[in-house]
């Protein structure tokens, strides 16, 4: 596009308008309109959104919740992988983190040398200790006072180790973060998975309405005051809610894509639908 200095903006509008000219050169004009108006519009029915679920970790497939078809809010469980090695392990990292009868005997250690220190040093003032006694006393508290400080930074670690286990534990659950209807593409219990797909929820509420309107009845289409819409040749009652439009008209069927929302949870995604004409 560089070699001809037009910006690909400008030469989708270009494209668009060219197809609105054409059908104006045809000698149509306002009355070509009305005409596109009473055309119907072939579409299709599909789910608003497709979110295909991944195990965040690599493991066996313990538990399946759910079944295709089925239908579920999110935050639902769909998957749980075999935990086991990772619970035990969890158990191990919550008894040490919790085991502190070291750091309590080292702490309760040192306050009776600092006790006995203080006693020292009045002694020692009063030239009834020996200086090497005292030192002694002192080398003691300070053995005591390290140990308790290598305790405590333990306890640190094997807490924060403790934090670590259990947001690992929590990746062996999938939940839906949607709500809606789960896939047939559904993995197996006892199935390996190496942080892949195991589920596919399809969100069918609202669905999308994927109208395919030829380009040169494009701005007539778009200035329709309704789309009533029929789904295997029946007109249905709920009304559909334009979303947007494609920016680029698809070469091959000189077609542009305008997306709706509809709101029916009785209606299926794959149907048969149209645009159904206005007027007579």
């Amino acid at each position: 596009m560089a070699r001809f200095g037009c910006p690909p903006q400008r030469l989708m509008t270009a494209v668009t308008m060219t197809f609105i000219a054409a059908a104006a050169f045809t000698g149509q004009g306002p009355a070509a309109a009305q005409t596109l108006l009473n055309v119907p519009i072939n579409c299709t029915l599909k789910p608003l959104q497709e979110v295909q679920l991944s195990a965040p970790v690599s493991g066996v497939v313990r538990q399946v919740m759910v079944r295709p078809g089925e239908r579920v809010a999110a935050g639902y469980v769909v998957v749980q992988l075999d935990d086991r090695l990772a619970q035990a392990e969890h158990v191990i990292l919550q008894a040490q983190s919790q085991a502190t009868a070291t750091l309590m005997g080292a702490q309760a250690r040192a306050a009776a040398l600092e006790t006995k220190v203080a006693r020292l040093q009045r002694g020692f003032n009063q030239n009834a200790i020996s200086a090497a006694e005292l030192e002694a006393a002192r080398l003691e508290l300070e053995d005591a006072r390290s140990l308790a400080r290598i305790e405590t930074e333990r306890l640190t670690v094997f807490g924060a180790q403790l934090a670590r286990s259990e947001a690992t534990l929590a990746l062996f659950v999938v939940t839906s973060p949607v709500s809606g209807v789960v896939g047939e593409d559904l993995v197996d219990e006892g199935e390996s998975v190496t942080q892949g797909p195991v589920a596919t929820i399809y969100v069918n509420q609202p669905l999308r309405v994927e109208a395919f309107v030829p380009a040169s009845q494009l701005a007539a289409f778009l200035e329709r005051d309704s789309y009533p819409l029929e789904i295997n040749g029946a007109q249905i009652a709920a009304q559909l809610q334009f979303d947007y439009r494609a920016e680029i008209a698809d070469l091959a069927s000189n077609t542009v894509s305008v997306y709706f929302k509809l709101d029916a949870p009785d209606v299926l995604p794959g149907s048969q639908c149209e645009i159904a004409r206005v007027g007579g």
